[in-house]
């Protein structure tokens, strides 16, 4: 009898502890969803400053930092993945449109290198796609960074597998990147047959043979000045803009680390150096003259800086400033860090933008 009742008690207080379980794991699910929502609004609220051109609003950048603060402390308290994991997706995408629309000249620094991944993982692929089309609108085609946002898309979508939707959103990444360097160097240019001969690779590889003959038969007359080691600009010289290894200014070979962490450092440098030695034009400045000014130039095998051209002016001295910069780094003590293409220093054209601000 004693027996009986012992168990009895034993199973309502089991029973107590598992009821007291659930409503804890409910309450804990409940704050963990109010937290996300609170997130989401806040990743929202920002996107609406971006849509209304209000970059700069102070309120814009405590909501991004609020959003942050939310979303660590979640990674914290709890495991869920998924949800969790479109929330980061979409708040480094508002944070990279704020930055983008600040001008910030660390924008292609935002993104983590998992976040094209991340946004395909957690259905928020056409967060990329808006990425690029924002890039492209104010970068040159062949922006180094610009270009390695598209590939790190396009090797996002390719990693994700042999899927047809997938499939189809690469091959409109290409006809993407096709169109802007068509838009650029004109209709039928090398530039333009390149990623047609990438595209072609790419489709072969799936064997994906509808295209492939489509895309063979539009590559075959540029075969003899397609090189499959570098994206090569017209002419018989070597002068590649896309390669294994990008030049860089200097002030970073020192620095322990990868290339990709001397790059970021050697990008550093470079922006330190136009803003020590810019010298804003009189007469742009008397007329509030501000602006985007494009230089390009060829970093030759020694580290030289050759051919430099103006392609985008403001006037009012604008890009003669400009050009003045590039020419001084040919004075400096250090030269520049020749790029590199299988081990071999190669000539590499540059182009960068220099933006002129009146504070």
């Amino acid at each position: 009898m004693r027996r009986i009742i012992f168990l009895g008690w034993l199973l309502v207080f089991s029973t107590t502890a598992i009821v007291a379980q659930d409503k804890s794991t409910k309450a804990t699910n409940r704050k963990f969803e109010r937290k996300v929502a609170q997130a989401d609004r806040l990743i929202r609220d920002v996107w609406d400053y971006i849509d209304a051109f209000k970059p700069n609003s102070r309120k814009a950048d405590r909501k991004i930092d609020r959003a942050y603060e939310i979303i660590k402390s979640l990674e914290k308290e709890h495991s869920k993945e998924k949800e969790l994991g479109r929330l980061k997706a979409d708040f480094y995408y508002r944070k990279w449109g704020v930055s983008f629309m600040q001008k910030n000249k660390n924008v292609f620094n935002i993104l983590p290198d998992a976040w094209f991944e991340d946004c395909i993982k957690y259905d928020r692929a056409a967060n990329i796609i808006t990425v690029l089309v924002y890039v492209y609108t104010i970068e040159s085609y062949s922006s180094v960074d610009a270009y390695q946002y598209w590939k790190c898309a396009k090797d996002a979508f390719v990693a994700k597998g042999k899927d047809s939707e997938y499939i189809e959103v690469v091959n409109d990444l290409y006809v993407f990147l096709g169109k802007e360097a068509e838009q650029e160097y004109g209709l039928h240019s090398i530039q333009e047959a390149s990623v047609l001969a990438e595209q072609l690779e790419y489709n072969k590889q799936i064997k994906n043979t509808g295209l492939v003959e489509q895309l063979e038969t539009q590559v075959a007359p540029f075969r003899d000045e397609i090189k499959t080691n570098g994206k090569m600009l017209p002419g018989k010289g070597q002068t590649f803009i896309i390669i294994e290894q990008m030049p860089r200014f200097p002030g970073c070979e020192e620095l322990e680390g990868d290339n990709k962490s001397k790059k970021k450092c050697s990008d550093e440098k470079l922006m330190q150096f136009i803003k020590e030695n810019l010298r804003y034009p009189p007469l742009a400045k008397a007329n509030q003259l501000e602006g985007r000014v494009v230089v390009q130039f060829i970093v030759s095998e020694e580290g030289h800086i050759d051919q430099i051209k103006l392609l985008r002016d403001v006037e009012m001295g604008l890009g003669e400033e400009a050009i003045r910069l590039v020419q001084l780094m040919n004075e400096m003590p250090e030269r520049w860090t020749p790029g590199e293409q299988r081990g071999k220093k190669v000539k590499v054209r540059m182009y960068l933008p220099v933006i002129f601000e009146l504070n």
